[in-house]
């Protein structure tokens, strides 16, 4: 059934700007990403829908922040953003407004889980950047200041608000920032779908967790231009039986666009399609284990012709509206790639020590 679908929004998110020119990779975080998007969804009247509820982000306390983030972290970001540049991560710049709107972006996460919670909206989506699931407790990383989810969620356990946290990562790249988070912690549980390259690469399936957190923390790894019908049944033979077993309060999505296949960072070869059925199969899911209660978080996505029908696509199907598919060039799926399904049958493996559906 249809609700109420809070979008979280402020034009502030537009001032963050590190004026980096191409081709740095640091270029494709911009300000364009969400001004095209806030454009488009205004030009197609969806702020305004009488099921969507249009809401202004507001900052967390800078107090709020110190408690979550490495203060070492949080005044190298206000010192930078006072000189108006410097690096404060790898791939991570300043500018003068970078502070306020990381801030922001934070506040933005957390009112989009609050609104849910409270029961003011059926599902969320948070329009925000820069995004976070890079960035660390005392490191911003990948284009990440602050941790935007993993800000969410610490904010609300500490409030008394949440104690049972389902995080599941559909950005190309492993949110390794979120892992650290929570790679220790049995109330949250953080699975990321994700491109891997090889051993090499962060995000393996034997990075499982630590401790009370050990088989709370679940990776799975993908080959470079996987389709769509691979990542489906990947994503289908892990995540809803362990999101029905571990039995949360609320799912949150990091929701990332670079799995397209025309997306300049991101290695997979996904069509708009996905995003769809994924989000179809997401609010199936939070609804027979959490009274839907689901919030999407907004992290990568750079194709700036794409990334405004991408957002309106996971807000078409959450509202069960008539989903308007743009792929102009099909992508032919030829075999189910052996790698990937050889990993996941190992992830099933390894997940079965923890849990008793594998």
């Amino acid at each position: 059934m249809p609700g109420l679908i809070g979008i979280i929004h402020h034009p502030d998110f537009l001032k963050h700007d590190t004026n980096f020119p191409r081709p740095h990779f640091e270029s494709f975080e911009t300000p364009e990403r969400l001004a095209t998007v806030y454009t488009y969804l205004t030009q197609k009247e969806i702020f305004t829908a009488p099921d969507v509820d249009s809401i202004l982000a507001k900052p967390i306390k800078e107090k709020d922040l110190y408690k979550i983030h490495a203060p070492f972290l949080v005044d190298s970001v206000k010192s930078l953003s006072k000189v108006g540049e410097g690096e404060i991560g790898a791939h991570s710049y300043a500018s003068h407004d970078a502070f306020d709107v990381a801030k922001l972006a934070v506040g933005g996460a957390i009112l989009a889980c609050e609104e849910v919670l409270k029961g003011n909206v059926d599902q969320s989506f948070a329009l925000i950047r820069p995004p976070g699931h890079h960035s660390g407790y005392s490191k911003a990383d990948g284009l990440c200041i602050f941790n935007n989810c993993a800000a969410a969620v610490l904010n609300l356990k500490r409030k008394k608000k949440l104690d049972r946290t389902l995080i599941i990562d559909l950005d190309s790249h492993y949110g390794d920032g979120i892992a650290e988070f929570f790679y220790s912690d049995s109330s949250v549980m953080y699975i990321s779908i994700h491109e891997y390259f090889n051993e090499s690469d962060k995000g393996g399936i034997f990075e499982i967790g630590f401790g009370e957190g050990e088989g709370y923390n679940v990776n799975i790894p993908l080959p470079y231009f996987t389709l769509n019908r691979t990542y489906l049944k990947s994503f289908e033979k892990i995540i809803p039986p362990l999101a029905r077993e571990f039995n949360p309060e609320l799912v949150i999505i990091a929701m990332g666009f670079d799995t397209h296949y025309a997306d300049p960072i991101g290695n997979l070869r996904l069509t708009s399609s996905v995003y769809a059925t994924i989000t179809q199969q997401l609010k199936k899911l939070a609804e027979e284990i959490c009274e839907g209660k689901l919030v999407f978080v907004l992290e990568g996505g750079y194709n700036l012709l794409g990334l405004p029908k991408f957002v309106e696509m996971v807000i078409q199907a959450l509202l069960d509206y008539k989903i308007e598919f743009f792929d102009g060039i099909p992508i032919e799926e030829i075999n189910t790639d052996r790698d990937a399904i050889k990993r996941v049958n190992m992830l099933r493996g390894v997940l079965s020590k923890y849990w008793k559906w594998f």
